[in-house]
């Protein structure tokens, strides 16, 4: 699955530059330790964040959408287009997870504000550098500076300014009570963990975890426990347990 950083030109379904890909491969983790007990920081409405939640758009048939999406009267395409490629108009994807029900969601990074979350779709194109919540590096609009255009897809949440998103994992364990399908992201610039407290396919909420560390990655595990790789020389692996309160 590409993510290296794609230069602000139009996304093509004949290029990878800015796609999500389909491919095949897996991944290992080394050891875990460092017990680190986790306290209950207060979490607030996503309506109060800089970065206000977006409408999602409408839930697919269930189970449905991988099968569907490789017909091709599904994509939103002609001939020529690269047959790996799912979705396109992305920036810098740092992460992918699938839900519950199956289904792909992405995180990823805008320049400077508007580091996003996707539910990716087959066929559709997410925006990128048409439009974007960001500005350029050096604090210019990127294009014509605009977030939203016919055709082009919203993202589900953004950050404004950025959190630096890394790893993600959706919260399926039974150790923190009421966490469940809640979305955990590494945060590489605000140095913790973001909960994302979900009401189906919307962000209800926020919660920042501060771990005092660059967060590269985040896992549940078996256990129920939530580990955190941190990004550093050298790094650490944090587990994570409820507080006392």
């Amino acid at each position: 699955m590409p993510c290296a950083r794609s230069a602000a030109r139009p996304a093509s379904w004949l290029s990878r530059r800015s796609t999500l890909s389909r491919t095949h491969g897996s991944s290992a983790c080394g050891p875990l330790h460092s017990p680190l007990p986790l306290s209950a920081p207060s979490s607030f409405p996503a309506s109060q964040l800089p970065g206000a939640p977006r409408s999602p758009p409408p839930l697919p048939l269930g189970g449905t959408e991988m099968a569907a999406a490789s017909r091709p009267e599904q994509r939103r395409h002609g001939s020529g287009a690269r047959p790996e490629i799912w979705s396109y108009g992305h920036r810098n994807i740092q992460s992918a997870a699938l839900d519950p029900r199956g289904r792909l969601w992405t995180v990823e990074h805008s320049p400077r504000g508007g580091d996003e979350l996707n539910r990716p779709e087959a066929g559709k194109n997410y925006g990128w550098p048409v439009i974007t919540y960001g500005l350029d590096y050096s604090g210019e609009p990127i294009g014509q500076g605009i977030t939203a255009r016919e055709g082009l897809e919203q993202p589900i949440y953004y950050w404004d300014p950025v959190i630096a998103p890394a790893g993600m994992a959706f919260y399926t364990g039974d150790k923190f009570a009421g966490w469940e399908g809640n979305i955990l992201i590494g945060g590489l610039v605000s140095e913790g963990i973001v909960r994302l407290i979900m009401d189906g396919d919307r962000v209800a909420a926020e919660e920042r975890i501060p771990l005092g560390a660059r967060i590269r990655d985040v896992k549940v595990g078996p256990d129920g426990a939530i580990y955190a790789v941190t990004d550093e020389k050298d790094g650490r692996i944090l587990r994570l347990l409820p507080g006392r309160r």
